[in-house]
């Protein structure tokens, strides 16, 4: 079989910087033909990838009699899990297989420490019985819902994620070497400068693999990642994640059931296969094409796929220095509200369309209280004028809140879980980012409707009613986060 090796070196006029190094990597799918090419398994080989990237000791993860219960809708427990047992090692890709309702997402979620809290049975890193916290902090887990800012281009989402993960610890020209590097080795460099918005459903993927590979973590999770793929699309990312896995790493994925030639791409594949709708079995590969054989073409069966031997165990201890987070929690809350001011200044519509919103509520509140602040005859007029002006403050703000943050949320969950930033930093210039457009609106929604009410020219009364329209607008945002994110409203 031919393969061809093509170099990838690199460089951004945008950045005006190039790759100290260039990359060379066998096409996985021929154009034309979907003709996958066989990768090298010599890990020697694959090391040189990345090789700017954090140095992460290599991890095995072992899990033994797992078992999973959720209550059902009689308040009686149903198992999903059941005496689970397995090991994925460093240098390979791993596929967990199986139908829908098998529980593979649950597995996933147990094993990445996403939730399903209550279980029984135990989970083994090195031989050493895994610790949460520290477990966090060195893998990553990429969802199956692709979320991404669609209003940064790649290489501003990679020099984001690299300024949250890396610090000050990398200079800026080594930084945009791993991006480079990164970005390459994932076929984004055509890419670099088009925004989320428009990007394809597989550069959208690798994009999202792309930026929990800046700091090189030693194990990945990712759930369904050919989900919503074409089948060249489906072939260019296992390629990719098979790549990723031979050059150290540990790399777990679920996957339905792929064609025949994706399914040669696994190093070693789990079936959990489901008897009597509790009973749960894991096959390592060369079991599980016995096992379907039956069942599938001749000419689809794999072969040559080493099976579920003995490894050495692990005994090297991570280095703490590689836990510490490696940005500060100001350097964090300084990128974090640098991208939050960037995409409202980039979405334009939005930010017209709640400026309109003010605008049109202040003319009709000073038009139905026009000339009631000098009337004396009308002071029960005037009470009622300070009234809607608190409860018409009160919903403006809130109503943007409620359809914009669910979808904020989901990028939330994905970076906080993955450990980009802190929650505190997150929270403090989200609040600061909205300061500035609440100070401006507020101020207009005031002076128009103060005006034309024919309100006492003082300064300390204008001042005070600001003071409070702001205030109330605090207060609706706040209540605005509270529902979106305790309601999980979904808005398309």
């Amino acid at each position: 079989m031919e393969t061809r090796d093509i170099s990838c070196g690199y460089s951004y006029d945008s950045c005006n910087s190039q790759s100290g190094s260039s990359l060379a990597y066998s096409n996985d799918v021929i154009a034309g033909g979907s003709t996958l090419v066989e990768q090298s398994d010599n890990l020697n080989n694959s090391s040189n990838i990345l090789k700017s990237l954090l140095n992460w000791p290599p991890v095995n993860l072992e899990f033994h009699n797992l078992t999973y219960e959720v209550p059902d809708v009689d308040k009686e427990k149903k198992r999903i899990l059941h005496s689970v047992s397995g090991e994925f090692r460093p240098g390979e890709l791993t596929a967990i297989m199986g139908p829908s309702g098998a529980g593979k997402t649950t597995l996933l979620n147990i094993l990445a420490s996403f939730g399903a809290k209550q279980l029984s049975g135990e989970i083994r890193i090195n031989e050493n019985l895994r610790d949460v916290k520290t477990f966090r902090k060195m893998s990553r887990y990429i969802m199956q819902n692709d979320t991404i800012d669609p209003h940064f281009t790649v290489l501003e989402s990679m020099m984001l994620a690299a300024g949250l993960k890396l610090g000050t610890t990398l200079p800026q020209q080594q930084r945009m070497q791993i991006i480079n590097e990164i970005l390459t080795m994932l076929r984004l460099q055509k890419a670099a400068n088009t925004k989320g918005l428009r990007l394809s459903g597989g550069e959208r993927k690798r994009l999202c693999i792309a930026m929990e590979l800046v700091n090189n973590p030693p194990i990945i999770f990712l759930d369904e990642p050919t989900t919503g793929l074409d089948d060249i699309s489906s072939s260019q990312c296992v390629a990719l994640l098979r790549r990723i896995a031979h050059a150290g790493r540990t790399v777990i994925c679920s996957i339905h059931t792929p064609p025949a030639k994706l399914f040669e791409m696994f190093d070693k594949v789990y079936i959990m296969a489901e008897e009597n709708g509790k009973i749960y079995r894991w096959l390592p590969k060369s079991e599980s094409d016995n096992l379907n054989s039956t069942r599938r073409n001749k000419s689809e069966t794999t072969s040559g796929v080493s099976s579920f031997d003995e490894i050495e165990k692990f005994e090297m201890e991570i280095d703490k220095k590689l836990l510490r987070p490696q940005s500060t929690w100001w350097q964090q809350y300084r990128l974090l509200l640098m991208r939050m001011l960037t995409r409202m200044w980039r979405d334009k519509f939005y930010f017209k369309m709640k400026f309109s919103v003010k605008f049109v509520m202040s003319l009709l509140v000073g038009a139905m209280y026009t000339g009631v602040g000098n009337d004396a005859t009308k002071a029960l007029f005037n009470f009622g004028f300070a009234f809607t002006i608190i409860i018409a403050y009160l919903y403006m703000p809130m109503m943007p809140i409620l359809l914009e943050f669910p979808s904020e949320i989901r990028l939330l969950k994905r970076e906080y879980f993955n450990q980009w930033y802190r929650l505190s930093s997150y929270f403090v210039a989200l609040v600061t980012s909205k300061l500035p457009s609440m100070l401006i609106m507020a101020l207009m929604y005031i002076t128009i409707v103060y005006l034309m009410s024919n309100q006492p020219l003082e300064l300390y009364r204008f001042v005070m009613v600001y003071l409070v329209a702001i205030l109330t607008g605090q207060i609706s945002e706040s209540l605005g986060l509270l529902l979106s994110s305790r309601l999980n409203l979904v808005v398309k």
